[in-house]
């Protein structure tokens, strides 16, 4: 009952504390709610296949991501036509998915028309197709004639027929034996059993017949087939997720627990008034936790709510973005939720255990204290904390250079985040000392007022530290987060420079995912001195998929092009044939990309591979027909004239330079989001616990304002002291926050450096960081000098005696 009471009494001194609740608990519960829902989906395609076989998975090296090496067609026909004839199965198609794009048209893949039974959808108008030289897919106009994209090149396709659902989701579809000869093998088969049939009987029939060449997967196993863009989508969501609830989750513990920490100090003669008519320790505790207790669970229900009502806006805007797979929808509310609002309770609980500790330890005689000077600003515990947050902070900056580039931002992170703790707790230690530095050039032009500030900061340690952690905060991850982010840039445009390939780069346009067998040609016979395309692919080698690369022949003055002669003929990496013990001359054994098994003699070993396995292209291209050429890197001709060349194929010409920075330019969208995101948080956060800080310390001091003023000092000097003391606060929040970022910076450049090849320096866009200072700073001032102005109203003489 007293914690609802003193609760109720002091809401505007705890609005600031609720808001960020409210504001913390709403981000937790959001992200809690897309990350629940962003499970493993079977794609939407296969919706009327009750029971999907995959093809035989091989070890990639990717955690998380499985790879299914894929059937050859005739295998894969055979399974189907097993399963086929297994009572109950409606039909058995195998699915097959290939690069198949109208040009200008939306971000699809091809399948064979034999598939469409497999999504359920069906036939609005025409008829299948039937040659090469026909399409039928949903979104079209039957009759239409269109431009279709694929590996061999575009040409002219008539619409056959238009089909149902969604074009993103259902591509587009081919004859079957069209459909075979543009894709690499079949990974799926699609079972449709019949109206009745128990799924898990047909399963198990399907199982006996699929033996040990496949995996059957019924039900919500079927989500274990979702693609590898998909997986990987949700991995990158994931990620940013989770680096937005670690801070929203520090930032929140560390406003409440800078709130009632001051809210503590400003109430000691209160607590030690309980204490004097009989209070225990143990009631005052429980009377702040109770209070606590009250603000957390009213605000984090609000901000719970808040949250899941906006999850799904914010799931919408990741798959927007790319961080989320298309199709995304909030699934599951209520247990993410909960657990948000359990969570935001905890973190008010946490943020006051402390000061409750701290306030169980008054005694009765600071009632009669007319002095608020604390006596031990800095407790073992506070010691403790401070120095345990700075070890850990060390211990992080130093595992960043030798962590991977998924977990760089993390770790560089969790090391600021310690070393803001630390920098925090330790702040009575060093604050009046720097205010005291500070203050020292000016008191030759300002004596009092410099004196004053001076004099405060040594009486009201506390206070000061207070209303000095938010501003360390911001500058601090503002400094990290601008940084990396810098840093990452410079780090990849190095790496380019290094990477450069060649003075012209031939590559997609339009919008489309490759460059066409066609567009290869055309460069080749167009009188260029040197022309290498690249043919992304695979090879499974002992069960591990190994990533290859399919190469022009014309690649004048390498080892690789000689040795690439015999079709069987491959050349691999320094490091693979280290790790193999294999050595030039070597037959190895090997399944193709398109899931035949065959045998490769090693014909060179390269230092400087650019794929594990390198191979002739039209080897490549013979075992992979659905995989596209990245670029063609060529010599002898300028840009324009091999644009002109390619245009008619969907390819583009470009300077090598430009050609790398527009590689980098989706990362670079991802990373800078990313930042912005996490900045606008951060300040958030930050600016709310700045102004709530010192709107409570400075409406708390009219009797210190009426004795400046009785003293003889104008409303206007009062009003002076107040905007020194906060432009000196802000500064050495600046730089003791700029000062703890930089070991996570340090360690950041160093693990870019490992992870680039190339030389990483700490660089800091300080433009930006001082914008954020100048934020810090308006804020400081309009939430210290308002209140100021409002505790002078009035008589000086009625404040005097004001002990709140």
């Amino acid at each position: 009952m007293l914690s609802l009471t003193t609760a109720a009494h002091r809401w505007r001194t705890l609005l600031g504390t609720a808001l960020s609740l409210v504001l913390g608990t709403g981000l937790l519960a959001a992200t809690a709610v897309v990350i629940a829902s962003a499970t493993a989906q079977a794609p939407q395609r296969y919706a009327a296949a009750q029971v999907l076989v995959s093809s035989p998975t091989v070890y990639t090296g990717r955690i998380g991501i499985p790879e299914h090496r894929p059937w050859p067609t005739e295998e894969a026909e055979r399974l189907a036509a097993g399963l086929r004839a297994l009572s109950g199965v409606r039909t058995a198609v195998a699915d097959r998915t290939f690069p198949a794009r109208v040009v200008g048209g939306p971000e699809t893949e091809g399948h064979p028309w034999s598939s469409l039974a497999l999504s359920g959808e069906r036939l609005l108008d025409g008829s299948a197709p039937t040659g090469p030289d026909e399409i039928a897919g949903p979104g079209l106009r039957t009759g239409a004639v269109m431009n279709l994209f694929t590996t061999t090149g575009i040409r002219p396709v008539r619409v056959s027929g238009t089909v149902s659902g969604d074009p993103l989701v259902h591509g587009i579809y081919l004859a079957d034996d069209v459909a075979a000869d543009l894709a690499s093998g079949s990974r799926v088969i699609g079972v449709v059993i019949d109206d009745g049939a128990e799924p898990a009987t047909v399963a198990a029939a399907v199982s006996e017949v699929v033996g040990s060449t496949g995996a059957v997967h019924a039900g919500a196993g079927r989500a274990r087939l979702e693609t590898e863009e998909d997986s990987r989508t949700r991995w990158v969501g994931a990620q940013f997720l989770i680096v937005l609830g670690t801070i929203a989750g520090f930032v929140s513990v560390f406003v409440v627990a800078t709130t009632f920490a001051f809210v503590v100090t400003q109430r000691r003669r209160e607590i030690a008034l309980y204490r004097a008519v009989g209070a225990t320790p143990g009631q005052v505790r429980r009377m702040l936790l109770g209070e606590a207790a009250v603000v957390g669970l009213l605000a984090s229900t609000a901000g719970g709510v808040a949250g899941a009502a906006l999850a799904p806006l914010l799931g919408e805007w990741m798959v927007n973005v790319g961080m989320q797979p298309l199709g995304w929808q909030p699934r599951t509310v209520f247990l993410p939720t909960a657990a948000a609002i359990a969570a935001g309770v905890l973190v008010a609980l946490l943020g006051v255990w402390s000061a409750s500790r701290r306030a169980a330890r008054i005694r009765p005689v600071e009632a009669l204290r007319e002095s608020s000077v604390e006596r031990r600003p800095m407790s073992r515990t506070r010691w403790l904390v401070g120095v345990a947050s700075l070890a850990g902070g060390v211990a992080f900056a130093a595992l960043t250079p030798v962590a991977a580039a998924s977990t760089l931002a993390l770790l560089a992170v969790l090391a600021v985040i310690a070393f803001v703790v630390g920098a925090a707790s330790l702040a009575p230690v060093y604050v009046p000392a720097l205010v005291g530095l500070l203050c020292r050039p000016w008191r030759r032009h300002r004596g009092p007022t410099a004196e004053l500030v001076r004099e405060q900061s040594v009486v009201g340690v506390r206070r000061v530290a207070s209303t000095t952690a938010p501003v360390l905060v911001t500058v601090t991850f503002a400094v990290l987060i601008t940084g990396v982010i810098e840093m990452m840039d410079d780090a990849l445009a190095a790496g380019d420079a290094a990477a450069q390939p060649a003075p012209v780069v031939v590559s997609p346009a339009q919008g489309l995912p490759g460059v066409t067998d066609a567009a290869v040609a055309l460069v080749r016979d167009s009188g260029v001195s040197r022309s290498v395309a690249v043919l992304p692919t695979t090879v499974v080698v002992d069960g591990r998929q190994l990533n290859a690369a399919g190469v022009d022949d014309r690649v004048a003055g390498r080892p690789s092009g000689p040795s690439l002669d015999p079709p069987d003929a491959i050349a691999v990496s320094a490091t693979l044939a280290a790790e193999r013990g294999w050595r030039t001359g070597t037959v190895v054994p090997l399944i193709w990309a398109d899931g035949r098994p065959g045998r490769a003699t090693i014909g060179a070993v390269l230092v400087d591979a650019p794929a594990p396995v390198i191979l002739s292209l039209a080897n490549a291209r013979a075992h992979d027909p659905g995989a596209l050429v990245t670029a063609v890197y060529a010599d002898g001709r300028t840009p324009e004239d091999l644009a002109a060349t390619v245009a008619d194929q969907g390819a583009a010409a470009t300077t090598g330079v430009a050609y790398q920075n527009a590689e980098a330019a989706e990362e670079e969208r991802l990373v800078r989001l990313f930042s912005v995101v996490m900045l606008g948080l951060v300040l958030g956060f930050t600016a709310l616990a700045i102004a709530n800080t010192l709107v409570m310390s400075t409406a708390e001091r009219r009797r210190d304002f009426a004795v400046l003023r009785l003293s003889g000092a104008g409303v206007s000097q009062v009003l002076r002291v107040v905007a020194v003391e906060a432009v000196l606060l802000v500064l050495i929040g600046t730089v003791i926050g700029a000062v703890a970022a930089v070991p996570g910076l340090l360690g950041t450049a160093a693990g870019l450096a490992d992870d680039f090849g190339v030389d990483v320096s700490i660089t800091v866009p300080w433009r930006t960081v001082l914008g954020v200072v100048a934020g810090c700073l308006a804020i400081s001032l309009v939430a210290s000098l308002a209140p100021a102005l409002a505790a002078m109203r009035g008589s000086a003489v009625d404040h005097v005696g004001d002990r709140r």
